[in-house]
């Protein structure tokens, strides 16, 4: 019986443990990687930011997010998106590894205006997948 008690106590333990590891996790994930740019972002450092990720092709989706529809990619990868800056832009710089179904990289952007090469990227879509 006591054996009993034991397990039970310690599997609530290690439980409560990984709920708050969890939490803190999630939210490092996101207060770590966060950039203020007050100008225009140039494409060419969205790539830099790719270039600089040791990226495997068959495994890691590169992609770039603006405001809304992240947040349905979120609910999937269960991350909170960060609330956006009055007066700027959020982006999401980002690599989703396909083989655990996660956000493995991920840099939040808020920048005031885009410079058309990214525009031009982006189109009419706010969430592109790079490759």
């Amino acid at each position: 019986m006591k054996t009993l008690a034991f397990i039970i106590g310690a599997a609530a333990i290690g439980g409560a443990a990984y709920y708050i590891w969890k939490k803190n996790n999630t939210e490092r994930f996101w207060t770590n990687n966060v950039k203020t740019i007050d100008g225009t972002l140039d494409f060419g450092d969205v790539v830099g930011y790719f270039k600089s990720k040791k990226l495997d092709k068959g495994r890691d989706v590169p992609f770039i997010s603006k405001d809304g529809d992240f947040n349905q990619f979120l609910k999937k990868t269960h991350k909170r998106f960060p609330e956006g800056k009055e007066g700027y832009i959020t982006l999401v710089l980002g690599v989703y590894d396909e083989s655990t179904a996660a956000i493995k990289y991920a840099q939040i952007l808020y920048v005031k205006q885009l410079d058309d090469k990214t525009k031009d990227v982006f189109g009419n879509d706010e969430l592109v997948i790079l490759s």
